[in-house]
C-alpha cells in the first residue's frame, strides 16, 4: 500500500494480489489465477478500482470509475441509498474464456463478454456484447456470432446473429418499451421485490422477431454416443408484439426430413397465431 501527498491532496495507490484462488460450485472447481485488485486516486481526487484475473482460459478485467473521494468518504460515509444513486462508469471484458473447460483453446470453443455501463445502479445505461467463437453448448456445437444487449433511456434492446457450423442459424431482434430502471426500481425496494418487477413487466410493450433460416440438425447437434442426433432441416420465424397481458404471437416453422433416433417424421409444418388476454 503506497500513500503519498502534500497539504490537502492525498493520492492513494493500492494493489492486492494472490497467485491463485480456487472457486468451488458443487463438483466443479474453477481456478482463478493471478487475481489482482488495484484502487487508485485520479488526478481530480476521485477513486477508481480495477480487478484483473485469469480464469477458464481467458483474461478478465473489470474497472469501476466513481466520483467518490477519500475526503468525502471520511467526512460522510455513504449509505446504501446514496451508493445506489451514485453515477459511475463500469467497463468490463471477460475475454476468450471457455465456460465448459479450463482452457480457451479446448474443443468447446470460447466466448467473450464485454461492455460499458454508465449512470447509477438504479438506472444504468450502456451496452453488453457476448461474442462466441466455435462455442459448443449442449445440445448445439460450434456456435459463432454476437448477441448485444443495449440499455437505452427509453427501452431495453436485444439483437444477435448466430451461426452453427459456419451456417446462419438465428437472427434475433427483441425489445422492451421501457428503460431497465423501471424494472430495477421495484427490485431494489424490499416492499415490492421480484413480484413488483414482474408486475411492471406484464404491462410493458414488447417486440420480438426471431428467424431460423435453415438449420441442419444433424450437423449442429453435439455428438452423443448414447443418443443419436436428430436429423432434418429446420426453418421458421417467430414474432410477438403487445404486452404479456395482451400478447400477439405468430409462429411459422417447418422441418424437412425429420428424424429422432429410430422415429422418422419426414416433413412437418406448424403455423400458429395466438393472442393472450388478461
Amino acid at each position: 500500500l503506497d500513500v503519498s501527498g502534500t497539504g490537502k491532496a492525498l493520492n492513494v495507490s493500492a494493489v492486492v494480489d494472490s497467485p491463485e484462488l480456487q472457486l468451488t460450485q458443487g463438483e466443479r472447481r474453477i481456478s482463478v489465477k493471478q487475481p489482482a485488485l488495484r484502487v487508485e486516486t485520479q488526478p481530480d481526487g476521485t477513486l477508481k478500482a480495477t480487478v484483473t484475473a485469469n480464469a477458464l482460459g481467458g483474461a478478465h478485467r473489470v474497472t469501476l470509475t466513481t466520483p467518490l473521494t477519500l475526503s468525502g468518504l471520511r467526512k460522510s460515509p455513504p449509505t446504501k441509498s446514496s451508493l445506489l444513486s451514485t453515477p459511475v462508469t463500469l467497463d468490463f471484458s471477460l475475454a476468450d474464456f471457455s465456460p465448459l473447460a479450463q482452457h480457451a483453446k479446448s474443443r468447446n470453443g470460447s466466448m467473450t463478454v464485454a461492455g460499458t455501463l454508465t449512470g447509477t445502479a438504479r438506472a444504468p445505461l450502456g451496452e453488453v456484447r457476448v461474442t462466441m467463437r466455435e462455442l459448443s453448448l449442449a445440445p448445439l456445437r460450434k456456435l459463432d456470432g454476437t448477441v448485444t444487449l443495449q440499455l437505452e433511456s427509453a427501452r431495453v434492446a436485444l439483437a444477435g446473429d448466430v451461426s452453427v457450423e459456419k451456417l446462419p442459424a438465428l437472427d434475433l431482434d427483441a425489445s422492451l418499451g421501457a428503460p431497465v430502471a423501471k424494472f430495477l426500481e421495484p427490485l431494489l425496494d424490499e416492499a415490492h421485490g421480484v413480484d413488483g418487477a414482474l408486475a411492471v413487466l406484464e404491462t410493458t410493450p414488447l417486440k420480438l422477431s426471431a428467424k431460423v433460416p435453415q438449420l441442419d440438425l444433424a450437423r449442429a447437434w453435439v455428438n452423443d454416443a448414447e443418443v443419436a442426433p436428430p436429423t432434418g432441416q429446420l426453418s421458421g420465424t417467430l414474432s410477438a408484439t403487445g404486452t404479456l397481458e395482451a400478447l400477439r404471437v405468430n409462429l411459422d416453422a417447418a422441418i424437412a426430413g425429420a428424424g429422432f433416433d429410430k422415429v422418422k417424421l419426414e416433413n412437418a409444418r406448424v403455423r400458429l397465431q395466438a393472442t393472450s388476454t388478461e
